[in-house]
């Protein structure tokens, strides 16, 4: 498995694999290849492999069928297959690996088998993610301190992987995993929940697709069919309501109130506050201290 690289930082423990409960790593590390490179053919054996793309292009293969990969892309492989990357010849590639399993009773082993068991093409293994990258570097960070402390958080961090890879399988093929229809409201009220507790901090509503792991469209479309409402309206609800309170029970400024809650510009959000209570923040704040006199 020789491969002509720039930087290869590999930790391989296919001989003694690591355990973190459940999980069990064999391997994990970063190359960054050098032009035209070739990663041999190997065969995985008794574990699944994810290899993160964070910057270049290139093609990875599995049974000899390949797939284009580029940056932010992660490719998913299994086990009992043959695999082998080709770099760009302009572009080399710099990627992530890790390679794992878990214990027959771990319910994310349940988890794997139930994907593997789809039997996915060889050309279907690709799921991009923008929000993956941070993970596999605290990954290599805290393997190496290698205590208590960073082997717990090393395996919530790649458990935390799987799952977010999970969800963007789900979100990418949800005509293969639709929600029951019983189970619309739940999902509905959920995310509902999310908004609730967590609208000072959105920025917009497509974290919602990441954090459920559908597509923003779908939960779009469903969310109006249950409440009535679009989950943009109920987002801006929401936040004008929270603003609101905001103007009565304190005496944080009007343009803190607007950066808080995410807004472009103190304009914008005076315009969206106008709109839903006929009275501007400083007209309201100025009627509520009328009010108290």
């Amino acid at each position: 498995m020789d491969i002509k690289t720039k930087y290869h930082f590999r930790n391989n423990f296919f001989e003694n694999p690591k355990y973190y409960n459940d999980l069990i790593l064999f391997q994990i590390g970063e190359a960054l290849c050098e032009i035209s490179t070739e990663l041999s053919n190997h065969v995985h054996l008794d574990w699944y492999e994810f290899s993160y793309i964070v910057s270049g292009k290139g093609e990875i293969f599995t049974n000899n069928i390949g797939t284009p990969v580029k940056k932010g892309d992660l490719y998913f492989s299994f086990p009992k297959e043959i695999h082998h990357i080709s770099s760009d010849n302009i572009e080399p590639l710099r990627y992530f690996f890790v390679a794992f399993n878990f214990l027959e009773n771990s319910p994310l082993k349940s988890l794997l088998e139930n994907y593997k068991n789809l039997a996915f093409s060889e050309k279907k293994r690709v799921y991009h993610s923008n929000s993956i990258l941070g993970h596999f570097q605290h990954l290599l960070f805290d393997l190496e301190k290698d205590t208590l402390l960073h082997n717990l958080i090393f395996e919530y961090e790649l458990k935390t992987v799987i799952l977010k890879v999970f969800a963007i399988i789900e979100s990418n093929d949800s005509a293969a995993y639709p929600p029951q229809r019983n189970k619309q409201q739940l999902l509905c009220f959920n995310i509902m929940n999310y908004i609730d507790n967590n609208i000072a901090n959105m920025d917009n509503a497509m974290c919602l697709s990441e954090f459920f792991g559908y597509n923003y469209t779908y939960l779009s479309r469903f969310f109006k069919k249950v409440t009535g409402e679009n989950i943009s309206s109920y987002i801006i609800n929401k936040k004008l309501t929270l603003a609101k309170d905001m103007l009565a029970s304190s005496d944080i400024s009007i343009t803190e109130i607007a950066n808080e809650l995410h807004y472009s510009s103190i304009h914008v959000f005076s315009r969206a506050f106008k709109n839903k209570f006929r009275l501007s923040p400083t007209d309201y704040r100025q009627f509520l201290i009328s009010k108290r006199r």
